[in-house]
């Protein structure tokens, strides 16, 4: 079976999907690197 693909997740504050999103991958023990878009346009 293949790797699977390295997850990353770009976020805004105040972002209501983005806190989902966040929460689902945690939940489900997923690892990911997050990216913040205002901080690094």
């Amino acid at each position: 079976m293949a790797a699977a693909a390295p997850v990353v997740l770009y976020t805004r504050a105040g972002c209501a999907w983005c806190d989902r999103k966040r929460a689902e991958l945690v939940a489900r023990g997923v690892a990911f690197r997050e990216i913040d878009v205002a901080a690094r346009p």
